[in-house]
């Protein structure tokens, strides 16, 4: 089953997406779905699929390495990336620029959705469309596990960094 970023966005079923660059590579074939919470990202991915994210996962990532990074995705030929824009601050402003203008040297689609729209649901459509409906039951299952093991892990690095300040302070 071939399902590409033309069929995802002639779907009809996310009318809030936007194209943002890459119309000329619109049929690259969609394997798989990935959530971007790691900068290392690229070490994960198989291939082809494509990605979803706010960016801040690069948060602590200084620029040149960020680049870095888009040079491993881009190593795995990703199909696109789903992109919600969160640009509070001038740095998060120019990651943005930067996965745009390297995005569009590479021709790769980048696909805007607004901050009210839900990850799940499109990835979701997407399995569905990729697996038959048991397979992608259990990767949509199996991706929740995975985030909420990548969240943990998240959550108890900053609740031992929160630890390690306030011992800091009372000394």
């Amino acid at each position: 089953m071939r399902y590409t970023v033309k069929d995802l966005l002639e779907s009809g079923q996310f009318p809030e997406m936007k194209l943002i660059s890459g119309e000329s590579e619109l049929n690259r074939e969609i394997k798989g779905a990935r959530l971007l919470e790691v900068a290392n990202m690229e070490c994960f991915l198989s291939g082809d699929e494509i990605l979803f994210t706010s960016l801040k996962a690069y948060e602590n990532v200084d620029l040149q390495e960020f680049v870095k990074h888009l040079e491993g995705l881009k190593k795995k030929q990703i199909s696109a990336f789903i992109v919600k824009r969160d640009q509070q601050t001038e740095l998060q402003r120019i990651r943005f620029n930067i996965l745009l203008q390297y995005a569009k040297s590479q021709q790769i689609p980048v696909i805007e959705i607004p901050k009210t729209l839900y990850y799940w649901g499109i990835i979701k459509h997407i399995l569905t469309h990729i697996y038959d409906m048991e397979t992608a039951k259990l990767t949509y299952f199996m991706f929740g596990k995975f985030s909420i093991a990548v969240l943990t892990r998240h959550l108890l690095h900053l609740l031992l960094l929160t630890r390690e300040v306030g011992v800091h302070r009372n000394r």
